[in-house]
């Protein structure tokens, strides 16, 4: 999803973590798409999710700005254990949240 996409239209973005060697880079925050892009090409790299803290900080302080519902937005489960991350952290979060799979590539067409 662009930056501005988000920013357009209020979406929170928790970013996921891009490992080059043994540095971290937060995706969008520390590091660009066009930096993780011109890497790759010389560098191996993993990626890993966001940190379960910073996960369930985000979705508690949506719930306590009086959000009553959040749909998460991720990569399928079977490309990354985000997934199934915020899933177990959303069925702690008193309030509404829903974590199914491919709603990201859904609102995204939706808007071209």
């Amino acid at each position: 999803m662009p930056s501005d996409f988000g920013k357009h239209y209020g979406i929170n973005v928790i970013p996921l973590t891009v490992i080059f060697g043994d540095k971290e880079y937060r995706d969008g925050i520390d590091i660009t798409a066009n930096q993780v892009y011109e890497r790759i090409v010389d560098e191996p790299r993993r990626t890993a999710t966001p940190a379960p803290k910073l996960i369930k900080d985000t979705l508690d302080r949506l719930v306590e700005e009086g959000y009553t519902h959040i749909i998460a937005l991720h990569f399928a489960s079977v490309l990354s254990g985000t997934y199934r991350l915020v899933d177990a952290i959303a069925k702690e979060i008193k309030g509404a949240v829903h974590t199914g799979p491919g709603l990201l590539g859904v609102a995204y067409y939706q808007e071209a």
